[in-house]
């Protein structure tokens, strides 16, 4: 679909080249987190959490040992999140009965299997890793579902991400309060509940495969773990919505609100480029109009400039219609394809065997009614 040389965006865009790709935002949180795998420790962590739940879950008398816990859907990320955090806070509890199922499990394959997973899961790297991840999965899980509303524009997308990223900045700046505080607390509760002993791994003079970090356990695991852990996460977030990759994104620069952010020079510079992207009739001298305008204070401003909506400002700007064109296009742009991916999954359960003739037309008004409902 997203193909730059023979995707269906591509093919799009051959034909209509003023016609902009947008990548869904959901998505795009959801390759966040999965540009986290880099960092070693995370990766083998989210692998073992994984078969933990898998390997519960094949089975109806070991599904009953420990809470309900979903599996980590690949394509429902409001689950994984969930998933992730759930099963931080039953790990106790799915610890003990792995050590129980490696003892008195009638199946000799099931036997070993839960001995090499509570190995797995029993070190003191597996338990500092899983704390980290399970809160930022708390603090994300409520932000993929708002990036999944049916009413959501960019620039709600924007007000969303901005949020978070200056949350994650904040909580880079103040890592060592924070992570010693909230998390190695935690982790070091849940370490001796299970009898394992957090400490620092064995040091030596010359380190090549991993950081030779001194120190005490919270700050290895606080440098070595944490730190890498949250760079990686502020840097995928700030890349991957950039405005640098979407030049459309620069249209809710005309939000007053946003004008009021930057000087007179450089939104005339975003307007050029605006204008060289859409070729708007007209456009750069009614934009800077409606800037003067603005920022003196002469269009009728709300209580509150940021809960100013761009579908208000759309109804009274009759006396810049190009200005109103452009803010029209950006509402346009889907910021979630969320909507369409629910009808996809509607067909499952409309077009079964005993309703394989029916006509398109029956067969698109059961998915209608069905994803409507859904909804």
């Amino acid at each position: 679909m997203a193909g730059k040389e023979n995707g269906v965006q591509a093919r799009i865009a051959s034909e209509y080249p003023l016609a902009v790709f947008v990548h869904c935002s959901a998505h795009r949180l959801n390759l966040v987190v999965n540009d986290l795998n880099a960092v070693s420790d995370v990766r083998n962590t989210i692998g073992t959490v994984k078969a933990i739940i898998k390997f519960f879950r094949e089975s109806p008398k070991r599904r009953c040992l420990i809470p309900n816990t979903p599996l980590l859907c690949e394509t429902r990320w409001s689950a994984k999140y969930k998933s992730i955090r759930l099963f931080a806070e039953n790990f106790i509890e799915i610890h003990r009965q792995l050590e129980n199922l490696a003892q008195h499990e009638s199946n000799a394959k099931g036997r070993q299997t839960a001995h090499q997973l509570r190995t797995a899961s029993g070190t003191a790297t597996f338990v500092v890793t899983l704390y980290i991840i399970a809160k930022y999965s708390s603090i994300s899980e409520p932000v993929t579902q708002a990036l999944q509303a049916v009413q959501l524009n960019m620039l709600g997308v924007k007000q969303h991400i901005d949020k978070l990223v200056s949350m994650f900045c904040d909580h880079r700046q103040n890592a060592e309060t924070l992570f010693a505080e909230n998390i190695y607390t935690a982790a070091l509760k849940s370490a001796e509940a299970i009898g394992v002993t957090i400490s620092v791994p064995r040091q030596c003079a010359r380190q090549v495969f991993r950081a030779n970090t001194g120190g005490t356990s919270e700050e290895y695991y606080r440098r070595s773990i944490y730190v890498p852990y949250m760079d990686s996460l502020i840097q995928s977030l700030t890349s991957r919505f950039s405005e640098t990759n979407m030049p459309a994104l620069m249209l809710y620069r005309l939000h007053p609100a946003q004008m009021e952010k930057i000087d007179r020079s450089d939104y005339k510079t975003l307007v050029k480029t605006i204008h060289q992207f859409y070729n708007f009739d007209n456009f750069q001298e009614d934009a800077m109009t409606w800037y003067d305008i603005t920022i003196k204070g002469k269009f009728p401003q709300s209580e509150d400039q940021e809960e100013l909506e761009f579908v208000d400002l759309v109804k009274n700007m009759e006396l810049f219609p190009t200005v109103r064109q452009a803010m029209i296009t950006l509402l346009t742009l889907p910021a979630t394809t969320c909507t369409v991916e629910r009808s996809f999954s509607t067909m499952r359960r409309v077009k079964t065997w005993l309703r394989s003739t029916m006509s398109d037309d029956r067969l698109s008004g059961l998915c209608m009614m069905v994803s409507t409902e859904a909804e």
